[in-house]
């Protein structure tokens, strides 16, 4: 096959005055190397255009990837923290078990933690047969006995003991029992009453949350409620009281007070 043949070019340059300035004529060989000139030229071109796009997208991509690890990063920052949480959860907790000689084992026996919701009144629970005499520490610390029964500068009674402790320290029923009563009043801000058989009742009041209904069976060292200081209180703390056959006893007369919580 013969190849194509490229015809002469005559080029001429005219001045504004009309003359002849200069002419050029292009014979088939230079046509052909013009041609292949552009070629070139227009090759180089499209690499450097394809080549620029590429980049182009290449610098979009880092662009995503960059902020991709920087999502991973603040995900694991949060993570970071998180386990930070839980392990100070962990170290209170131990603190806890602690404070009262308690080993895992006893926590599970000692300390009834309260269901996610409250307990419905319907609840069927057996209740143990031990004493109903409201005998346990009502609270998972020492605290501090602040006040004592006693009468007021106005004449009324101060029927109970005052506990001292930090907001939204767990409260626990004294013994096994029935609540009979989920309030509040001006007095006694949130409170809980429990019946307890033989005459025995106790009352913890000043909650800032309550995890019992009426009807609910409740057992010893379960955790009822959180203390608070909602109702006729200066400061957290939980006023509680025992009463046998309608009348108050000292609370101190049947619970012992664990060692004082050296963190308090």
């Amino acid at each position: 096959m013969k190849s194509p043949q490229f015809p002469g070019v005559r080029l001429e340059v005219r001045t504004d005055d009309g003359r002849f300035h200069r002419v050029v004529h292009l014979d088939p060989a230079r046509t052909r190397r013009a041609v292949a000139l552009a070629g070139i030229v227009l090759a180089v071109f499209g690499g450097l255009l394809g080549s620029w796009a590429y980049f182009a997208g290449q610098t979009l991509e880092a662009g995503r990837l960059r902020q991709r690890v920087a999502e991973m990063q603040d995900r694991e920052r949060e993570l970071a923290q998180l386990a930070l949480t839980v392990g100070e959860l962990e170290l209170e907790a131990s603190r806890v078990r602690s404070l009262f000689g308690w080993d895992t084992a006893s926590v599970s026996q000692e300390l009834w933690v309260p269901p996610p919701t409250a307990v419905a009144a319907s609840d069927t629970r057996q209740l143990s047969s031990s004493s109903p005499v409201p005998s346990t520490w009502p609270l998972v610390q020492a605290g501090v006995v602040t006040r004592q029964p006693m009468m007021t500068d106005d004449g009324r009674s101060h029927v109970g003991i005052d506990i001292a402790v930090p907001r939204d320290s767990y409260i626990r029923a004294a013994a096994d029992g029935f609540v009979t009563e989920v309030s509040e009043n001006e007095q006694y801000g949130r409170y809980v009453v429990i019946e307890h058989g033989d005459g025995y009742l106790t009352r913890y009041a000043h909650a800032s949350e309550a995890f019992v209904e009426e009807g609910a069976s409740v057992r010893r060292a379960e955790v009822i409620a959180l203390t608070g200081n909602t109702g006729a209180s200066t400061g957290p703390h939980l006023h509680f009281e025992i009463l046998h056959n309608a009348e108050p006893i000292n609370p101190l007369d049947l619970v012992s007070q664990p060692a004082a919580d050296p963190q308090f």
